[in-house]
């Protein structure tokens, strides 16, 4: 896959499937404007994420990483009548711009928006939610994700789903990049998750690459 394929290949996803609602490309337009970083996952990976979730017909999800509240906004769109969201982040200012986004979708009944750093936030969140999670969500650090995944993999119910963002890389680098602190961690992540019995997984290359374990048993 030449740069030029690859390349390609995104914009041909972005013309086919990224089709998304006025109010979901205004926010990004909003992010944009404010300099808020361009690293949301497109629509392409809204639209996936939002399909995936869906089939799990949650009550309950949890995202680490809100950002502008992008990826957040196609997450809430799947969720059952009275279901929610927990979205996590460290960001104070990316925090409250994503607040002003949910306030303006109507979802700030819906949307628990939780400011700090995430994995602090997990472990809390772990320690004190009695029910289980449909669908996790990971858009954060890099580095940080096998931990994440051994966090909050316990609390995901049977037939729920644990996704994970730039699971082949980030901008120039990939996954064969191995002097990358956050590609090493990226690989140790997509590995231990693909030997793991209790779930099964399948690494999609939309985008920078999306992550997907369904979990089939609890021991």
């Amino acid at each position: 896959m030449s740069p030029q394929r690859w390349a390609a290949t995104r914009e041909y996803l972005d013309e086919v499937i990224g089709r998304e609602p006025a109010d979901f490309a205004e926010v990004r337009r909003r992010a944009r404007a404010a300099g808020l970083p361009a690293i949301d996952v497109g629509p392409a990976v809204g639209r996936a994420l939002r399909l995936l979730a869906s089939i799990c017909r949650p009550r309950l999800i949890v995202e680490v990483g809100t950002l502008a509240g992008y990826s957040t906004l196609w997450l809430a769109s799947a969720l059952e009548p009275e279901g929610r969201i927990i979205t996590i982040e460290r960001d104070v200012r990316h925090a409250e711009f994503a607040r002003e986004s949910f306030a303006a979708a109507g979802l700030g009944e819906i949307v628990d928006l939780r400011i700090g750093d995430g994995h602090e936030v997990v472990r809390d969140l772990v320690a004190s939610e009695p029910e289980l999670i449909d669908v996790v969500f990971v858009d954060a650090d890099k580095a940080g994700y096998p931990d994440y995944w051994a966090q909050l993999h316990g609390s995901v119910r049977v037939g729920g789903l644990a996704i994970f963002d730039n699971a082949l890389g980030t901008g120039d680098t990939w996954i064969d990049h191995l002097d990358n602190p956050g590609i090493q961690a990226t690989d140790e992540l997509n590995r231990t998750v693909a030997q793991h019995d209790q779930f099964e997984a399948a690494l999609f290359p939309i985008r920078e690459g999306l992550l997907v374990a369904r979990r089939i048993a609890r021991s």
